[in-house]
């Protein structure tokens, strides 16, 4: 069957599930158990297509913005629980003070070292510090390369 062809009650039980368990359910895992292709669960799920194409581009927006559920990805964490506790997440901080790649290696290094890789992380940070004042030396060493 095509996306146009399956009930709306349908695709909407779909979005429904992918929506309220997107974390832990794959598009894969969907098509499988409503034996639909994956290309039609990724149109629902993830691209957003509506099965009536008779209705403006407007309209279809708008509905589909309505339907879908609004997940915060700052509430999410994907593999562990180790930001969860802290007051204000890594990536807040990294783009509230507009740090740069490394620092912002630096700073998630150090937040989560005690509680997810130990040591390993605090060579990463150390790692990220370390290209940072090769990067620095090199700068104030050569001036601008204009």
């Amino acid at each position: 069957m095509k996306g146009s062809q399956y009930p709306q009650s349908l695709v909407d039980e779909v979005r429904r599930e992918w929506n309220d368990n997107y974390a832990n359910t794959s598009i894969k895992t969907l098509a499988k158990k409503y034996n639909i292709s994956i290309n039609t669960i990724t149109d629902w799920c993830i691209r957003g297509k509506r099965m009536s194409s008779s209705k403006p581009l407007s309209v279809r927006k708008n509905e589909i913005a309505n339907e879908v559920k609004t997940v915060n990805p700052k509430g999410v964490q994907i593999g562990g629980d180790h930001y969860k506790k802290l007051a204000i997440q890594p990536i807040e901080y990294i783009q509230k003070n507009n740090l740069g790649f490394c620092e912002g290696n630096v700073v998630k290094y150090i937040t989560r070292w005690k509680d997810k890789n130990g040591v390993e992380d605090l060579r990463k940070a150390r790692h990220y510090i370390d290209l940072l004042i090769e990067i620095e030396l090199e700068l104030v060493n050569d001036g601008p390369t204009n």
